[in-house]
């Protein structure tokens, strides 16, 4: 773009000093007037003026597309910046429902682990209780076997009474 409007410039600025030139080789040549002097430089002025406006327009037009790229590089950072945010938002979101779904395992499992514990206890009082009626029943049963010996022993020592025999008068012992 600089270029561009160097080039210009100096094409500008060699049609007024080609003009000038001739100005001067015609005011020589041919003995103008002042008249016609006041005229020529008339038309040197409208030439510098065109130039400068000319100038004066590339540069607008130069300033006017550097704003335009401002303003798209500005949209492009906005874009991305907006991307980014975007992504980080996803990430949290992710992250969030990764936690959530873990504390939902833990939780399941301490409640997997509760009812583990719960099954060993009653397991361990159902053991417990199971022994307990064992030996109470042993105990009853050796308590019945007891009482049968006790029973059989009264029962041995009422046959081994004397028998008094009253015809005979002699004592005798009974045994089964």
């Amino acid at each position: 773009m600089g270029a561009e409007c160097w080039n210009e410039c100096l094409k500008l600025l060699g049609v007024a000093e080609a003009a000038e030139a001739s100005m001067v080789s015609d005011q020589l040549s041919s003995g103008i007037s002042d008249f016609d002097t006041h005229f020529q430089g008339l038309i040197v002025q409208k030439s510098v003026k065109a130039l400068d406006n000319h100038l004066t327009a590339i540069q607008r037009d130069h300033e006017l597309r550097s704003q335009i790229e401002e303003r798209k590089i500005r949209s492009d950072a906005a874009y991305e910046g907006a991307k980014r945010k975007e992504k980080a938002l996803l990430e949290e979101k992710l992250r969030q429902e990764k936690a959530k779904a873990e504390a939902e395992a833990k939780l399941i499992a301490e409640e997997a682990n509760r009812a583990a514990m719960e099954a060993q206890r009653r397991e361990e009082k159902e053991a417990a209780e199971k022994e307990a009626n064992e030996a109470s029943s042993q105990a009853a049963v050796q308590k019945e076997a007891l009482g049968l010996q006790t029973k059989a022993k009264t029962k041995d020592s009422e046959f081994e009474k004397p028998i008094n025999s009253a015809s005979t008068g002699n004592l005798a012992t009974r045994k089964i």
